[in-house]
């Protein structure tokens, strides 16, 4: 948790959550990973991601820079249609039938959700590859640069998280001791 930046939330291991229908959940400064999930490491990178947006490790640009990503790319890619209707569906049901914010969070998800495959899609071995990746980035920042978000790339974001360059800018609060946070809570704050 250090090594994002990450000390004040704090990591509880549980045997599954919700009879194994999540592999991990982020509230209230506790990211709760289910050991019963395929990969837990996976699972942990993906919550991180939560963590990281709720206490402001994020600029703007990056964000931006991200958010285009998942719209244009990760949302599709990580989301079947039926499961982006599940997620919509009980997006209604969490908020009362309003379903304000919900592109919003999808996009939160489906970064969550790349920065959790990032170790796996990083470029090819090789002199070729390694030439191909960096003109495919040095495009992809200059495009990002005129747009206006900034010289990263969703890559170099997650680069930089993977590094621990990154780092909350507010602190994040852990929950004060008169908070009671139950099982119940937890299954349901899943971010």
């Amino acid at each position: 948790m250090r090594r994002f930046g990450l000390h004040n939330v704090a990591l509880k291991l549980v045997d599954s959550i919700n009879n194994g229908a999540a592999d991990g959940a982020y509230f209230r400064n506790i990211i709760q990973i289910a050991l019963d999930s395929e990969n837990p490491m996976a699972t942990l990178r993906h919550e991180v991601i939560h963590a990281l947006k709720k206490t402001g490790a994020f600029t703007a640009d990056d964000w931006n820079v991200l958010s285009k990503k998942a719209r244009e790319q990760w949302i599709n890619q990580y989301f079947s249609p039926e499961m982006q209707q599940a997620y919509f569906q009980q997006y209604l049901s969490d908020n009362n039938g309003n379903e304000a914010g919900f592109q919003e969070y999808m996009e939160e998800e489906a970064i969550a959700e790349a920065f959790k495959h990032f170790d796996n899609t990083k470029p090819p071995a090789g002199l070729i590859g390694n030439i191909y990746q960096r003109l495919k980035q040095f495009f992809e920042t200059l495009r990002n640069g005129f747009q206006g978000n900034g010289f990263h790339t969703p890559d170099s974001i997650f680069r930089s998280l993977d590094e621990g360059k990154r780092t909350p800018i507010a602190p994040s609060v852990a929950p004060k001791a008169t908070e009671v946070i139950n099982e119940e809570q937890l299954r349901q704050g899943v971010e």
